[in-house]
């Protein structure tokens, strides 16, 4: 018993000083098993693991160049520059339609001028409010059968 333990003790200290392991008849180099042993590590215990972090660093750079170009060759839009385009528009068609009941009781016959008037205003200050207010409204509230995209075609 006495000399498999020092047979065992030279082998431990024998393998301390070289670059391989001996373990079950197989030899591993040291260096190797240590770096497969640390990436096991780090991604069982959710700690980054640097060369993933770095792919995804450089994918995360890639991704923000790419877009970059895309507004600069104006194929992409900036959050800013939608805003300023939507509130724009909005404000025409708005401006336009504050003007139709005017436009509405002059082209109407003088007897029912101020009612049509007066009813159109009121539709349209509706329609504008649940524009200004879209959580208020609901698509249930609106008369009326569901459309698809087929139906809205068809009325093109």
């Amino acid at each position: 018993p006495a000399s498999a333990l020092d047979s065992a003790e030279r082998k431990r200290r024998s393998a301390a000083h070289s670059e391989t392991l001996s373990l079950g008849g197989s030899v591993y180099d040291l260096h190797e098993v240590v770096k497969w042993f640390v990436s096991r590590q780090t991604e069982d215990s959710g700690m980054l693991n640097s060369r993933n972090e770095r792919a995804r660093k450089d994918k995360a750079m890639a991704d923000k160049y790419v877009r970059e170009n895309r507004i600069a060759e104006g194929e992409l839009l900036t959050v800013g520059e939608v805003v300023r385009i939507v509130s724009d528009a909005n404000h025409r068609a708005k401006t336009r339609l504050l003007r139709l009941p005017r436009a509405i009781a002059i082209a109407v016959p003088r007897e029912c001028a101020r009612e049509a008037e007066a009813e159109s205003e009121n539709l349209i200050n509706e329609a504008l409010e649940e524009l200004a207010n879209p959580d208020e409204f609901r698509s249930d509230s609106i008369e009326g059968e569901p459309c698809d995209s087929a139906d809205l075609e068809a009325s093109a």
